[in-house]
């Protein structure tokens, strides 16, 4: 698993600074924010991640050599279960409006990778939702799915 990472943090890495390097050829604008900041904000964030994905491959890697038991990746049945609390996150969005789904689902997916701590649970799930409402809804003026009362 660690080596399958190393080569796919690479190929990340590498797609990263390709379209940082194809911004350069887009169009300049001076009256407003620029088009080539999102891409580069994206591709910077991917080579960032990246190069984290290969720093614990790495480390993966080098405790597997210690004869420690290397871990596997989300076993399917979890798999299966985020897809099915996608669509149902999908399915009840409309009806119930972004500020009531949203909540459940981050919470739901915590659940399913282990995370145990209620109070944790709960504050992420909030402040997750609020922050993500108040950069699309406020920041970035998308309209968000609204409860049918509001």
């Amino acid at each position: 698993m660690a080596r399958r990472d190393i080569y796919f943090a690479a190929v990340l890495m590498t797609l990263a600074v390709l379209f940082f390097a194809l911004t350069f050829y887009f169009p300049r604008q001076t009256l407003a924010m620029s088009p080539r900041l999102f891409p580069r904000v994206i591709c910077g964030g991917l080579f960032f991640l990246s190069v984290v994905l290969l720093f614990q491959a790495l480390r993966q890697r080098k405790i597997a050599a210690h004869g420690q038991e290397e871990k596997w990746g989300i076993p399917w049945q979890r798999f299966g279960a985020l897809i099915l609390i996608a669509f149902a996150y999908t399915r009840i969005l409309e009806e119930a409006g972004y500020l009531l789904a949203t909540p459940p689902l981050i919470a739901g997916v915590m659940i399913l990778f282990n995370e145990k701590r209620w109070v944790r649970i709960a504050a992420v799930s909030i402040a997750t939702t609020a922050l993500l409402y108040i950069l699309f809804r406020m920041v970035f003026r998308v309209p968000l799915p609204r409860f049918p009362f509001f």
